[in-house]
C-alpha cells in the first residue's frame, strides 16, 4: 500500500464553517477528486470529521463509495494513477454511469493516426464498383449508420438459421442461405463505402474507425456462427469449436498486431477474399443441398472436415506472418513494445482466457453436453465475450494505454464454471442463459459509453451529419467537382477536419494508391 497523502479539505456545514485538517488513505478505489460542494468521505479511521457534517450528504453517494470501496480491494492497482482503469472489475450497478476513458486517453484518441500496410488479391476488382456506389450515396446519410445497416442485415438474415439449427445439427434450409448470402453482400458493401462516404463529406473522426471495428468483431461472430449451421459441424462438436475459436482467433491477431505497430496489417489471402469464400460456399449449400458435405473424401473423412482443413491452410501464412512480426521484430514502442509501451505479449492473455473457459466448461459439461445441447447458447456466451475483449483491445491502441487482463465480462463464464465444478443443483442451461444476458449487457454499455464519450470529446454526432457539415459540402460539390473517394483502407489521419477537394488531393491519393488497400471505415 502507497504512503498515506495528507490533505487539506475544507468542509462545511450548516452548523459551523470551521476548517478542519484531515489525513486520508489514498485507495485506489477512490473516485479522483472531491467536489467542492460534497464534504469529504469519512471512511479512513483517522478522518476527524464528525459523522454528523455528513448528513446534508445524499446517502446514495456513501453507499456508492463504499461499494467503490469494497470493490478497490480486488482491483489490480495502476501505477500511473489510483483510479479504476476502463477493463478492470467494477460494480455492474453503475456502469453506466462510469466514464471509461479518462481525459488522458481522450486526448491521445484525438491524436490518433490510422494506418495500414498491404494488399489482398480481390481488392482492384472490387474498388471500382465500391468507388462509383459511393458517389451515389446521400450525403445526408452519416458513415455510421451505413456501418450500422451492414450490421443489421446480417443479424436479422441469421436469425432465421439460427431458428431452424440451434444446435448445428439440423438442415439448414436453403432459402436462408441465400438470404443471408445476399444480406452478407450487402453488409460486405457498406461495410466498405462508410470510410469513402466518410472522407467524401468529411466526417472522419477517430469515432468511425472504433465504430467499424466494433461492428466487424460483432460481425466475425455471426458469420463464424452461420457458416458452422451451413455445414453442420454440430455434427462434429470439436471441429466446431476450432472452427469459431480460429475465426476468432484470426480477428484478434490483426488487432493485437495493430496494438503492437500501430499499423492495420494485410495479407494477399485476407477479409475479402474470406467474405467472398464464405458467401460462395453459402450458395452451393442452397442450390446442392447441405447433404453434399457428408461425402466421404481420402484421408480427412467428411467433406465438412476437408473445408476446415482448407479455411486452416488459407489462414496460416496470415497468422505465421503476424506472429513473426510480433514475436520477432517487436512493436514500434520502446525496446520493441507496443505502442503503449507495454510488453506485446499483454494481448494473449486476454483471447487465451477465452479459450480456457471454452475448455473448461466443454470438458466439466453434463450430458447432453452444453456446447453440443446448447450449442447455440454455448456460442452465442463466447461471441459477445469475444466482442468485448476486441472492442477493449482496439481503445487501448486508439488512445495507447495498457490492456488490463481482468474484464468485468468474465463473470459470465465464470458463473457457469462455478456451477460446474463446485457442483450446483442450477440446470446448466438456464445458467448459460443468464451468463449470456450478463455478457452482452456488459459489451453493449461499454460500447454505448465509449462512443458516448468519443462523441462528446471529439463535437462530432454518432448517426448523423452535422447541418454546417452538411451545407459546407453542399456548397463544395457545387463550385468544384470532387476527387474520387480514397479506396477502401488508406493510410490516413483520422481527424475531425474536413477533406478539401482539389487538384492538391488528388494527386496526394495518386501517390498513396500502391498502399492503399481495404479495410474498415478509418476515420
Amino acid at each position: 500500500m502507497r504512503d498515506e497523502a495528507v490533505s487539506c479539505i475544507q468542509c462545511t456545514s450548516a452548523s459551523t464553517e470551521s476548517k478542519l485538517t484531515i489525513r486520508e488513505h489514498s485507495f485506489a478505489a477512490f473516485p479522483v477528486g472531491i467536489p467542492d460542494d460534497v464534504v469529504c468521505y469519512n471512511i479512513s479511521s483517522r478522518c476527524s470529521v464528525p459523522w454528523e457534517l455528513l448528513d446534508d450528504r445524499p446517502k446514495l453517494h456513501f453507499v456508492k463509495d463504499l461499494i467503490v470501496f469494497i470493490q478497490g480491494l480486488f482491483v489490480e492497482r495502476s501505477e500511473s494513477k489510483w483510479d479504476f482503469q476502463m477493463s478492470h472489475m467494477g460494480s455492474f450497478l453503475f456502469l453506466w454511469d462510469k466514464e471509461f476513458l479518462s481525459q488522458k486517453q481522450l486526448e491521445n484518441i484525438k491524436k490518433h493516426k490510422y494506418q495500414s500496410k498491404g494488399s489482398s488479391l480481390l481488392e482492384p476488382v472490387f474498388q471500382k464498383f465500391w468507388c462509383s456506389l459511393v458517389n451515389h450515396v446521400p450525403c445526408w446519410i452519416a458513415p455510421n449508420v451505413l456501418t450500422l445497416l451492414g450490421l443489421a442485415a446480417n443479424f436479422v438474415a441469421c436469425i432465421p438459421l439460427m431458428l431452424h439449427c440451434p444446435t448445428f445439427k439440423e438442415e439448414p434450409p436453403a432459402w436462408a442461405l441465400l438470404f443471408f448470402a445476399a444480406c452478407f453482400f450487402v453488409y460486405q458493401t457498406l461495410d466498405a463505402i462508410d470510410g469513402k462516404q466518410a472522407r467524401r463529406i468529411g466526417l472522419s473522426s477517430p469515432m468511425g474507425e472504433l465504430f467499424d471495428h466494433g461492428c466487424d468483431a460483432a460481425n466475425t461472430v455471426i458469420v463464424s456462427l452461420v457458416y458452422n449451421c451451413s455445414l453442420q459441424l454440430g455434427l462434429e462438436p470439436a471441429i466446431n469449436m476450432y472452427s469459431f475459436g480460429l475465426a476468432c482467433f484470426c480477428f484478434y491477431l490483426a488487432h493485437w498486431l495493430t496494438y503492437c505497430t500501430g499499423v492495420l496489417h494485410f495479407g494477399l489471402f485476407d477479409i475479402t477474399e474470406a467474405q467472398v469464400t464464405i458467401m460462395s460456399q453459402l450458395v452451393i449449400t442452397a442450390v446442392v443441398g447441405p447433404q453434399v458435405w457428408d461425402l466421404e473424401v481420402m484421408v480427412v473423412g467428411q467433406l465438412r472436415i476437408l473445408m476446415a482443413v482448407i479455411a486452416t491452410l488459407a489462414c496460416v501464412p496470415a497468422i505465421l506472418s503476424r506472429l513473426h512480426v510480433i514475436l520477432i521484430d517487436g512493436g514500434c514502442g520502446r525496446f520493441g513494445s507496443t505502442v503503449a509501451d507495454s510488453s506485446v505479449l499483454s494481448p494473449v492473455k486476454c483471447i487465451l482466457s477465452m479459450f480456457v473457459f471454452m475448455c473448461l466448461i466443454q470438458h466439466r459439461s453434463q450430458p447432453p453436453n452444453v456446447s453440443e445441447g446448447y450449442a447455440l447458447l454455448f456460442y452465442t456466451l463466447f461471441g459477445f465475450y469475444f466482442a468485448k475483449i476486441t472492442c477493449v483491445l482496439i481503445v487501448t491502441h486508439m488512445c495507447k494505454s495498457e490492456l488490463s487482463f481482468w474484464d468485468l465480462t468474465m463473470w459470465g463464464p465464470g458463473i457457469v464454471c462455478l456451477n460446474q465444478y463446485l457442483n450446483f443443483p442450477f440446470p446448466e442451461h438456464y445458467i448459460l442463459s443468464i451468463a449470456v444476458v450478463w455478457c452482452a449487457a456488459d459489451w453493449l454499455i461499454y460500447v454505448v459509453r465509449v462512443l458516448l464519450q468519443l462523441s462528446a470529446a471529439l463535437e462530432i454526432p454518432i448517426l448523423t451529419v452535422p447541418p454546417d457539415l452538411l451545407e459546407k459540402f453542399r456548397h463544395t460539390s457545387q463550385t468544384t467537382t470532387p476527387a474520387p473517394p480514397l479506396s477502401r483502407s488508406s493510410s490516413v489521419t483520422t481527424t475531425n477536419s474536413s477533406i478539401n477537394f482539389n487538384n492538391n488531393n488528388n494527386h496526394k491519393m495518386k501517390s498513396h494508391a500502391s498502399s492503399t488497400r481495404r479495410g474498415s471505415r478509418k476515420t
